[in-house]
């Protein structure tokens, strides 16, 4: 059987009004904020990676880990119904915006 396409969608910080994007944060910052929406690491985190992958209802999200401020990250919608509110809700709180990967739409609230 065919593996279903998962959504993926780019958590972007707000826009700055220059046709540039705010950072979401340091990335220390970016994971405690996405440990308020029940999104963490598994305890695999492999040391020297490029991406840490945090899971959280219905995602997972990456963060890039080349350099200490995190200006994008990607979310991997494995459940839909479980991921889309959580991610309503952060970007609600924090100004943050959805780009659709497929479509380069940019949601924001």
């Amino acid at each position: 059987m065919p593996r279903s396409k998962r959504r993926q969608l780019v958590l972007l910080g707000p826009a700055t009004g220059k046709s540039e994007n705010a950072p979401l944060g340091r990335i220390r910052e970016v994971r405690q904020t996405l440990a308020g929406y029940n999104t963490g690491p598994d305890g695999t985190a492999a040391e020297g990676a490029a991406l840490e992958r945090l899971h959280g209802p219905g995602m997972v999200i990456e963060l890039p880990t080349s350099g200490d401020v995190v200006t994008q990250a990607m979310a991997s919608l494995n459940d839909e119904a479980i991921a889309w509110p959580v991610l309503e809700k952060l970007c609600k709180t924090l100004g943050w915006r959805l780009m659709d990967v497929e479509t380069g739409r940019v949601m924001s609230w």
